[in-house]
Formats: C-alpha cells, sequence, structure tokens
C-alpha cells in the first residue's frame, strides 16, 4: 500500500469521526427531550453499548470464524462435512441477524 493512500485513508476516517461527533451534539438534546431526562438516558446509553457489542460480534466475528472453518474443510477435501456446516450455519443466521 503505498504511503499516499494510508495518509488520505486516515484523513477521511478522521473527518468521518468528527462528523459523527457533530451530529451527536445535535442528536442527543432532541433524544433527551423526547426520551425524558438523564435517568432514561442513562439506561438507553447502558443499552445501546451492549447492543453494539452484540452487533459488532455478529457481523464481524462469527463470519469470519464460519468462513475460515468452512475453508478449511474445502482445502482437505471433506465437502460433505462443509456442506453440512455451510447449511447449518446459514440456518442459524437466517434467524439470528
Amino acid at each position: 500500500m503505498k504511503e499516499q493512500s494510508t495518509s488520505k485513508g486516515f484523513a477521511i476516517l478522521s473527518s468521518a469521526a468528527i462528523a459523527g461527533k457533530f451530529l451527536s451534539i445535535i442528536y442527543v438534546p432532541f433524544l433527551l427531550k423526547i426520551i425524558g431526562g438523564n435517568r432514561p438516558y442513562a439506561i438507553y446509553g447502558v443499552a445501546y453499548q451492549i447492543y453494539a457489542y452484540i452487533y459488532i460480534l455478529t457481523n464481524a466475528g462469527i463470519p469470519s470464524a464460519i468462513s475460515k472453518i468452512i475453508s478449511e474443510f474445502v482445502a482437505v477435501g471433506n465437502t460433505e462435512v462443509q456442506k453440512r456446516h455451510l447449511k447449518y450455519h446459514d440456518f442459524y443466521f437466517f434467524f439470528w441477524v
């Protein structure tokens, strides 16, 4: 990767983070008004942290682990077990994600 593209990517991610912080400055007072104060907002904040953790886990961790398992079966040549695992995990993700 070129150094120019790394610095450009860093600049884009930094500007996106700043834009997100700016939007939250605008968003939070309206949210507090809607849900009725600081205490419900604290409950919302805790629940959102749990939701964000589960969301990241299901969208980043589990699919990559499943693809690693499937690719190992394909590399070994064990297609029967690979197909069985793929069907099971497709069924699992249909109901949980």
